[in-house]
Order: C-alpha cells, then sequence, then structure tokens
C-alpha cells in the first residue's frame, strides 16, 4: 500500500524537531500536520509551503502549552488528488458490500471554514467486491489483521494521487460512527438487521442491495455546532418531526422530546438531523437530502453547494 512520506514527532521537544526537519526541506514544499492519538487540541491541517507549516508549528504549541498536553503529531507530504474512502463489510474471514464515498467536511459552502467530522456525502456500491476497481489495493490487504479479529465495516481514506491516478493510503477506521453510514443504509434493498447479524455472528451475507444508484447525506445542524457549549443548543424547538413515524430518509441526532412529548434539541453540539436520499446522479440525490419545507427548526443550517461539487 503506497503511502505519503510522513514523520513522527513526540515529547516536550517535539517542536523544535520538527522545525529542523522542514529547515532542511526545499521552502516550497506542502506538508500537512496531523496529530496522534485522541488529542482534539488542533484539526488537521495543510499548508502549502514549509514558512507555512514553521509559523503554523509556533501557533499550535502555545494551544498545546494552554491544554498542558504533551505533543504527538506527524508531519506528511502534501499530496495533490481526489479524497476517497473506500468501504466493505467484514465477517470475521470474508470481505462484502465494497463501497466508496466522497465526502465533504468544511463547515461553509465553498470548502471554506473548520473542518466538522463530515457536511454531507455520496456514496456508491458495487455488485461484488471484486469490481470495486479500489477494493484490491486498499482493502484486501486488511483482511489478515482482521481476520479472527474484528467483525463489522472497515474504512480506508485515500487520496487519488493527480499525476499517477493510483491511491495514496491516508488511514483506515473499523467503525459505525459517520454520516455515510445513513446515505449506504438507502441501498439496502432487503433486511438491513441481517446484514448486521450475518456480519456479527460470521455468516455469508446474501442480501439484496442496489448498485446501480447514488446514495446521499447531508447534516443538520444549529449553532454550536461544530463546537460544544453546555445548554447553548438545549431546548431548541423542532417543527415538522413525527417521532412516532419512522422515515428511512430522516435520522434524528441530538433530538429528545419535551415535557409534552414534542421534539427540541438536546444538545450539546447542536447536530440535528442527518437527511439521506438515493438517486440516479450525485446532483440528483444531494439536492433530494436537502429539507422539505415541513422539517423546520430555528437556526437550522446546512451547506447548499453540495449538489453542485
Amino acid at each position: 500500500i503506497e503511502v505519503p512520506e510522513f514523520v513522527s514527532f513526540t515529547g516536550p521537544n517535539a517542536w523544535n524537531k520538527a522545525k529542523k526537519f522542514l529547515a532542511e526541506r526545499d521552502e516550497d514544499e506542502g506538508w500537512v500536520w496531523k496529530h496522534n492519538g485522541d488529542s482534539e487540541t488542533a484539526s488537521t491541517y495543510v499548508a502549502s509551503s514549509v514558512p507555512e507549516m514553521v509559523r503554523l508549528l509556533d501557533w499550535i504549541a502555545g494551544l498545546y502549552v494552554k491544554e498542558k498536553e504533551q505533543p504527538d503529531f506527524i508531519l506528511s507530504s502534501k499530496v495533490e488528488g481526489v479524497e476517497v474512502s473506500t468501504e466493505a463489510w467484514f465477517n470475521g474471514t470474508d470481505f462484502v458490500l465494497a463501497n466508496n464515498t466522497i465526502e465533504r467536511n468544511r463547515f461553509f459552502n465553498g470548502d471554506l471554514g473548520e473542518k466538522t467530522g463530515c457536511a454531507g456525502n455520496v456514496v456508491w456500491t458495487y455488485g461484488d467486491v471484486d469490481s470495486c476497481p479500489l477494493y484490491e489495493k486498499l482493502l484486501a490487504p486488511l483482511a489478515k489483521v482482521f481476520k479472527g479479529k474484528y467483525n463489522g465495516p472497515v474504512d480506508v481514506n485515500a487520496i487519488i494521487e493527480k499525476e499517477s491516478n493510483e491511491p495514496i493510503f491516508l488511514e483506515f477506521t473499523p467503525r459505525l460512527g459517520y454520516d455515510a453510514i445513513y446515505a449506504f443504509a438507502h441501498c439496502i434493498t432487503s433486511d438491513l438487521a441481517g446484514l448486521l447479524a450475518d456480519i456479527a455472528m460470521g455468516r455469508k451475507w446474501k442480501g439484496e442491495f442496489k448498485s446501480d444508484r447514488y446514495f446521499g447525506a447531508l447534516r443538520i445542524h444549529v449553532p454550536p455546532y461544530p463546537e460544544e457549549e453546555k445548554g447553548r443548543a438545549e431546548g431548541v424547538p423542532v417543527f415538522g418531526f413525527d417521532p412516532e413515524t419512522v422515515r428511512k430518509s430522516v435520522s434524528p441526532g441530538e433530538i429528545r422530546l419535551d415535557a409534552n412529548g414534542n421534539p427540541e434539541i438536546s444538545g450539546p453540539n447542536g447536530c440535528a438531523f442527518i437527511l439521506s436520499a438515493d438517486g440516479g446522479t450525485p446532483k440528483e440525490v444531494m439536492l433530494k437530502c436537502e429539507p422539505d419545507k415541513l422539517l423546520k427548526v430555528p437556526m437550522m443550517r446546512y451547506r447548499t453547494d453540495l449538489p453542485d461539487l
């Protein structure tokens, strides 16, 4: 598996070591800063030059001092291309249901602002894992890593390099914890619970799914999203959502019922709903994800440019 050039830095002297490393590189090289581990002090940053990254290091170092955290981070070379994830479901022995996702995670239209985890995405699936162009390079090598140790979805994030058109491995995530799962659920035409049970029990899944459509998801939120602020979003009323009716296209996030049984935002960061749909083209599916006139939340926000990207 091809990976970008990277160097890890840890300990109190990490910042000076990173600067020394960068001083030996060409000034016009692009580098990416990414924390290693569970820290949330600073998010991933892509710098276009060495001086830009050096200045950024001074700022992030100050944040770590303020939070009294020991630095543990990676510098990796910037790769130009299209970022795409490749996922399949592992039953302990074999992969099934290969799919790809293109995700947008910046807060504002035009991919501006901070990263939010996810603003919206488009998913498409394949009839079998061998039909997925990226499966053999990105997922197949992981089968021996997970065999007998893990059952569930495995998602590999990669960049398709602009010049070589080859995938460059960034990271893999074995978990059910991302908005693409709501889009992916639309591709299953048989019982979704059956898929979960078969994967968990190590059985060969024989369910039915669509491989000729696109599936999308859109995140709906209110302030203080994407930050957390206790009490800020709590109690914001939600209109046009019936908690007694199951709608595959409307997945509640931080929603609870008030004393009168009416839905409201529970907090802490105001992630209200994930709206999802399927369609014949990426543009069609993202347009169908936008909220209808019934669903209303004061201060509701979402990306409106995703159908055109």
